[in-house]
């Protein structure tokens, strides 16, 4: 399926980005460019809040957190 095939990407800039490597930094910067390149991709931008959690920029988390939602609801 075209989502299935999208989270196996995401899950590939994971491990590009370094994200299983603890580079969050590069993580982060291929979250941007996924959202970049698709506002409304949620799978990218939880997967950036992530990221920022982890950085311990929780504003900038919730914000992403919040914009996924939005844009979850707007599906449904």
């Amino acid at each position: 399926t075209p989502a299935g095939r999208h989270v196996d990407h995401l899950e590939r800039v994971d491990e590009v980005a370094g994200l299983k490597l603890g580079r969050l930094g590069d993580a982060l910067s291929a979250y941007d460019t996924a959202v970049g390149a698709d506002g409304h991709n949620t799978s990218a931008l939880l997967l950036k809040a992530g990221v920022l959690n982890r950085q311990e920029r929780f504003s900038e988390a919730l914000a992403c957190y919040e914009r996924a939602l939005e844009v979850h609801r707007a599906t449904v």
